[in-house]
């Protein structure tokens, strides 16, 4: 029931003003500039900037190098990675405890040619969303568990099929044609490890 039905005869109250226009910010079928993290490659000129990332768990640092015609992507991402840096605790000493799962990575040859790498259609709507090559969205989903996407170009974090939470689920990307991908076993690559160090470390059998 509106105020004409219980007041016939009024005449409905004029606006005080029209409400203006909405604002267009951008033009149709403008896309946002894609995120320094789903970067394909870099361009090959000589570095100049260093913008340093710190992990936000074990504090190690990690230098991410730009050329003087990226500058201004140098500078965005030193903007991303603040309030990171900001938090992360002093790196952890790594005096023998901690491997980079990479150096496991390697040694276990864990790496794809992602031309053996036949996408979904799940990895293939993805790779529209992120711009990320369909391939590696496709290795991604094999070895998750589950995934999301942060934003409609931002990285995917998935749930690793060994129980980890992280970006891309571990994977890791070689350039234009290849990715590595985590340990198959951590665990066991560990005590592999450990055993072959203690082995070697031990004194000498006396005769």
């Amino acid at each position: 029931m509106t105020a004409q039905d219980l007041l016939p005869g009024v005449e409905p109250p004029t606006p005080l003003h029209t409400p203006p226009p909405p604002v267009v910010h951008v033009d149709p079928g403008y896309t946002p500039p894609r995120d320094w993290r789903t970067e394909d490659n870099v361009c090959g000129a000589n570095s100049h900037h260093r913008v340093i990332e710190r992990d936000p768990v074990t504090g190690w640092v990690t230098a991410r190098w730009f050329c003087r015609r990226h500058r201004e992507h140098a500078d965005r991402v030193t903007e991303q990675v603040r309030t990171q840096n900001e938090a992360a605790p002093p790196p952890i000493p790594n005096r023998g405890g901690l491997l980079p799962s990479k150096v496991v990575s390697i040694a276990e040859k864990r790496h794809v040619e992602l031309a053996s790498v036949t996408p979904g259609p799940e990895a293939v709507e993805l790779s529209a969303r992120t711009g990320k090559p369909a391939e590696v969205i496709q290795l991604v989903l094999d070895e998750s568990v589950s995934h999301f996407v942060a934003s409609d170009r931002g990285p995917a974090i998935a749930r690793h099929r060994l129980g980890y939470e992280l970006t891309s689920a571990g994977v890791d990307r070689d350039g234009s044609d290849g990715a590595w991908l985590l340990p198959s076993d951590p665990d066991a690559s560990a005590r592999g490890l450990r055993d072959a160090i203690t082995t070697a470390m031990a004194p000498p059998s006396r005769w």
